[in-house]
């Protein structure tokens, strides 16, 4: 029998709003930022007293300012890979984010990125994610309906998830388009 694809997608909320955990973590990756901070608190988020979601305008702006802020130097797509691995940092300092990473650290890489769409819904509630077993070891991560298509942001994601089980994953993007993206894992 072929192994079954893991898919995990959330009934409540939508791929619209983004939780005001999910900022706490992008927060993280700019905290020593006195300036960036500011401007993320100006385009609507309040680290002080957060709402329970933000509309995903207000995420795309704050990501916007943290990858200018922070790697600005970058090609903007490695600038966005190198801040969703940051990002995983930071969402690693906030109370679901840390239950998150404790459970990821006491598996296996084979056993963790078939948990990983479960985990990125945390962040992300309402993303359709797929994870597919490849042939030669890889494994196959579909994001669909992806209302704020990011690849490179869900590939440093991705690794730096992985990295926390003791893989040394490469992630590939492929398939980029207007419904979705698919990140190609090797482990």
């Amino acid at each position: 029998m072929a192994p079954r694809a893991a898919t995990h997608q959330r009934e409540q909320g939508g791929a619209d709003r983004v939780p005001a955990r999910t900022f706490a973590g992008l927060l993280g990756v700019i905290s020593t930022d006195a300036e960036a901070v500011r401007e993320v608190c100006a385009v609507g988020y309040d680290p002080l007293a957060p709402d329970e979601d933000y509309g995903l305008e207000t995420w795309r702006e704050a990501v916007d300012i943290a990858l200018a802020r922070k790697f600005g130097h970058l090609d903007p797509s490695e600038g966005m890979r190198a801040l969703g691995r940051e990002f995983v940092s930071g969402f690693l300092r906030t109370p679901v984010g840390a239950a998150v990473g404790a459970g990821l650290s006491d598996l296996a890489p084979e056993r963790a990125i078939t948990r990983l769409p479960r985990f990125i819904n945390l962040g992300r509630p309402g993303l359709e994610v797929s994870v597919l077993p490849e042939p030669g070891g890889l494994w196959r991560m579909q994001f669909r309906e992806v209302p704020d298509p990011s690849p490179d942001f869900s590939a440093g994601v991705v690794e730096a998830s992985l990295r926390l089980t003791g893989a040394r994953p490469e992630v590939t993007v492929e398939n980029s388009g207007a419904t979705g993206y698919d990140l190609l894992v090797r482990l």
